[in-house]
């Protein structure tokens, strides 16, 4: 299963439930990582690594194969950004919270009753140098 896969198997998610269990056992397996908005300050990433970030301002987490890091940590020079942000929504992003990487991901929608809350993204480490 690649990543869009495993996006698509996802569907469309409520918040609070954003990755079910089975799930997250296989983005263990297959070395993805799922990330998301939770709430209006904190950013949860399963799969292969779990972390969880503060984000009540926007803020950058920087990806490697092995690890995640914070904006405030030291990182290698070859980790790649994530912007995150919760925001007001626009009409070009109707989403809460806003995350934007040039990784190479898929994503799938998290909502809160009818409004999009996230779009959350799924990153095949394997693919990072």
């Amino acid at each position: 299963m690649n990543i869009k896969e495993f996006a698509e198997n996802l569907g469309t998610r409520p918040a609070g439930d954003e990755v079910p269990y089975h799930m997250v056992c296989e983005a263990q397996r297959q070395r993805y990582l799922v990330i998301f908005g939770s709430s209006d300050d904190l950013v949860e990433i399963c799969g292969h690594h779990h972390y969880e970030f503060d984000a009540f301002r926007p803020t950058t987490l920087y990806v490697t194969k092995n690890r995640v890091y914070s904006a405030e940590e030291i990182h290698p020079a070859t980790a790649k950004p994530i912007h995150v942000e919760y925001s007001t929504p626009t009409a070009t992003n109707p989403a809460l919270w806003k995350l934007t990487t040039a990784i190479p991901h898929a994503t799938y929608n998290i909502m809160d009753g009818d409004e999009l809350f996230c779009k959350g993204l799924v990153i095949d480490l394997n693919n990072l140098e």
